[in-house]
């Protein structure tokens, strides 16, 4: 196992370190997304023939290191020792370096509103996308909790997408129906020595803006996004552009609604869904008890569910642990009608519901309900 270092560019922000109460090849980064990683970290993860990660930043190394596979190992154990191991720090502490910056970042303007001053958040996406949310969240005066509900892996038999990123050329079209299924097939399109030309010629499909900005930083622009963000709208637009029996591609989730290929087959196109990733249930339910406990009487809380799978994963951790009625206590925010039917049939009910159906829907939707509770 090697120690690794890095050069900070001069506007960067120190962003991790090397800490001192774990051995001394362990580096301490932020928990929140791949983008935190400072690239010498990302490239040295990807070339390394073997890697371990704490559990705090486990899907966010998992992530950034695709193909190979990462341990997940306790902090101080010796079995972390590996060519590359990661330990996890809080994403709000600030840490520092040896290594300061050459010239102080310029001041920025507190542009931060007070609109959800007094909540706290709790945001339940994968750790790799807490920072999205987050970032909105305490732009508007909330304070958030990280609890990720789902980790993100790639599915049992990568062969099937390997395969159907090779035959791109012979689809009519390519949907992505999420933002994490734009990031795993890109890791595979680099893997197999592609890029974005390699889509040349196919309308790309985006279900949403997420989805649409995860692929324009693979350098590929959505040709159509449905107004309404879901799987039926999704296959009407493909319909309206489609002639009859064409070919298209659908690259999701393992775990997926049908909807989008069975209304596309309907209308007479060949379909092949093609699996880029699996969530895997993630939450801990009893941080999540133990902060809904501290806040009662003095602090709203309110949970996120932006998918279906993050509402599953909840509902059947907090199952477990005899917890599910903590949720009565919570502002439970869905991002739109398909996580809310999925809330339904775990029989529970959003109390709020995004409009559009986008992360900063979301926000507005948290900011509405909060304006409603306070007397």
């Amino acid at each position: 196992m090697r120690a690794l270092s890095y050069n900070l560019p001069e506007d960067a922000s120190p962003m991790w370190k090397m800490p001192t109460n774990a051995p001394p090849r362990l580096v301490a980064v932020p928990a929140r997304r791949v983008d935190d990683l400072p690239s010498g970290l990302v490239r040295s993860l990807r070339e390394a023939p073997s890697c371990a990660a704490t559990a705090g930043v486990f899907d966010v190394v998992e992530l950034a290191r695709m193909p190979a596979a990462t341990r997940l190992v306790d902090g101080h154990s010796p079995d972390a020792l590996e060519d590359v191991a990661v330990l996890a720090h809080e994403p709000g502490e600030l840490l520092t370096t040896s290594e300061k910056p050459r010239s102080a970042a310029a001041p920025r303007l507190d542009l931060r509103s007070d609109e959800l001053r007094g909540l706290v958040v709790v945001v339940t996406r994968a750790a790799h996308q807490v920072r999205t949310l987050a970032d909105k969240l305490e732009a508007r005066g909330a304070r958030v909790v990280a609890l990720p509900a789902i980790a993100i892996v790639p599915p049992a038999d990568p062969s099937g997408l390997d395969e159907t990123l090779r035959s791109v050329n012979t689809f009519d079209a390519v949907v992505f129906t999420s933002e994490n299924g734009v990031v795993r097939a890109f890791e595979r399109v680099r893997a197999l020595g592609l890029d974005a030309r390699h889509f040349a010629g196919r309308i790309v499909a985006a279900i949403g803006p997420g989805t649409a900005s995860a692929l324009a930083r693979e350098g590929l622009r959505a040709d159509l996004m449905p107004e309404e963000h879901i799987g039926e709208a999704l296959a009407l637009a493909l319909n309206e552009r489609l002639a009859r029996g064409q070919r298209v591609a659908i690259v999701r989730a393992t775990e997926a609604r049908d909807v989008l290929p069975e209304l596309l087959r309907a209308a007479g196109h060949e379909v092949v869904v093609t699996p880029a990733y699996t969530t895997e249930r993630a939450f801990n339910a009893q941080r999540f008890a133990s902060l809904v406990e501290a806040s009662r009487g003095h602090t709203r809380v309110a949970i996120t569910f932006t998918s279906a799978s993050t509402a599953r994963s909840v509902v059947e951790a907090l199952d477990a642990a005899s917890g599910r009625h903590l949720l009565a206590e919570c502002i439970r925010a869905s991002i739109g009608p398909v996580t809310s039917a999925e809330l339904h049939r775990l029989e529970l009910r959003a109390t709020c519901e995004a409009s559009p159906y986008t992360l900063d829907g979301v926000v507005d939707a948290i900011a509405r309900a909060h304006r409603e509770a306070t007397p």
